[in-house]
C-alpha cells in the first residue's frame, strides 16, 4: 500500500511541477472520458499520453531527467 502511495504522490507532484504535461493529460482524460468517472477497459487504453507518463515514473525515468 506504501508503494502505491508514495507512485501516486510522487505522479500528482511531477504534474503539478510540469504544467505542461499536466496540461496534455488532462486535456487527454477529458478527450476521451467525456462525462464517464469511471473508465472502460477500452478507454484506459486510449489514454496512451498519460500511461506513457505514468510509466516513466514508476520506472524512474522521463524527458525531464527525474530519476
Amino acid at each position: 500500500m506504501k508503494l502505491a502511495a508514495n507512485a501516486l504522490t510522487t505522479i500528482l507532484y511531477l504534474l503539478a511541477v510540469h504544467k505542461d504535461v499536466q496540461k496534455k493529460v488532462r486535456d487527454e482524460i477529458l478527450r476521451v472520458l467525456d462525462d464517464y468517472l469511471m473508465p472502460s477497459v477500452e478507454q484506459q487504453k486510449e489514454l496512451k499520453y498519460m500511461n506513457i507518463k505514468v510509466t516513466q515514473n514508476t520506472t524512474n525515468t522521463n524527458e525531464h531527467g527525474y530519476k
